[in-house]
């Protein structure tokens, strides 16, 4: 299965078989200036569209690609991605929404959370010099100006990363059930 988020783009567009194998969407998202996600999985990829709830099950992998640098990539066997219409986003953080010029093609979407589950979960971010290893993964963006997200991981586990210019110094953190 194959789904791209596209940063900008506001049409819902599941390929012939979003529920099953060999199926492909895209996703809209808020315009935000961040790079754009490839998802690709093995398995099943459902898309609820009540509740705005995206999961994509064996041999998940997800590429942030970047513009002139290696893609960041996160590996597992599930990944759920809840979604959030920029309009309810912008009310929690009291920012006006951003216009949405293809109004026919409804509101423009944030992820709220990300969830990844594997043995383990893999994250390579080569632009920062980061990894992650663990077997539960949570993400959830902040979605005001300067606020840090919200990353729980739970173990067993391992991050590593660069951190400072002036000398870079290899930062390491391993846990056994939660960081």
């Amino acid at each position: 299965s194959r789904a791209e988020l596209m940063p900008g783009r506001s049409a819902t567009k599941p390929g012939p078989r979003a529920a099953g194998a060999n199926s492909a969407a895209q996703f809209p998202t808020a315009p935000n200036n961040q790079p754009p996600l490839k998802i690709e999985c093995a398995g099943r990829f459902h898309f609820d569209l009540l509740r705005r709830i995206a999961t994509f099950e064996d041999q998940v992998n997800v590429h942030r690609l970047r513009e002139n640098a290696a893609s960041d990539t996160l590996s597992c066997h599930l990944l759920t991605l809840e979604l959030d219409d920029v309009d309810r986003a912008a009310n929690r953080s009291g920012a006006a929404p951003e216009p949405n010029d293809n109004r026919h093609d409804g509101p423009p979407i944030t992820v709220r959370r990300v969830i990844a589950e594997g043995k383990p979960v893999k994250v390579d971010s080569p632009a920062t010099g980061s990894t992650l290893r663990c077997q539960h993964l949570e993400y959830q963006p902040n979605d005001r100006p300067g606020g840090l997200p919200q990353v729980t991981a739970t173990g067993p586990g391992r991050f590593r990363t660069v951190v400072g210019d002036d000398p870079p110094q290899q930062f390491q953190a391993d846990w056994d059930a939660n960081l």
